[in-house]
């Protein structure tokens, strides 16, 4: 997938990669790979206003998920969007880390510092799956994060894969502009 969006002069580059590297007659486990970068360029110079650490989560129905960003930035309006698949962005929280967030669903919870604003899914449902993306407003523009998929967990008594079994190679490049 490659998108551009032309807005300013800031260039993003996302990367992600996930890589299936041993097939299982050579361990009896399939071991996922996920690198994902995210970079702002302004200027030609390399900033990282927004970060994500975990690229991946994984959760249990019913549990409380957090999910953590940094903002090493100024910037004090803080955003947090959910994609579902096939769905569009969905807005989730809005908040000044001085002030009290707004959040459009009761099942949310958001918390912000100087440096960092934290979403917190009280019980995970179904309808949680998805890519969350945390973001800060600039001037006029916002800032995202490269974002934390979460997924549901799944016990080993509910997988099983064959010797022969191949699993997902996906990988996805994309190029923007903030």
């Amino acid at each position: 997938m490659l998108r551009e969006i032309i807005s300013s002069n800031q260039k993003a580059i996302n990367f992600s990669l996930i890589l299936v590297p041993l097939p299982a007659s050579t361990h009896p486990h399939y071991l996922i790979l996920l690198i994902k970068l995210s970079f702002v360029f302004s200027d030609g110079a390399l900033s990282q206003e927004v970060v994500q650490l975990e690229c991946v989560k994984r959760a249990k129905l019913g549990d409380a998920v957090v999910l953590k960003c940094l903002t090493h930035s100024m910037w004090r309006y803080r955003v947090w969007y959910k994609q579902a698949t096939n769905k569009t962005l969905q807005h989730l929280s809005s908040a000044d880390y001085k002030y009290t967030p707004m959040v459009t669903d009761h099942r949310y919870f958001t918390e912000s510092s100087a440096m960092e604003t934290n979403l917190t899914i009280l019980q995970m449902t179904e309808e949680d799956v998805g890519t969350y993306y945390c973001g800060i407003f600039k001037s006029r523009d916002v800032v995202f994060g490269s974002g934390t998929c979460i997924s549901k967990s799944v016990t080993a008594a509910n997988a099983s894969f064959g010797g022969g079994d191949m699993v997902l190679y996906f990988c996805l490049l994309g190029f923007g502009w903030k």
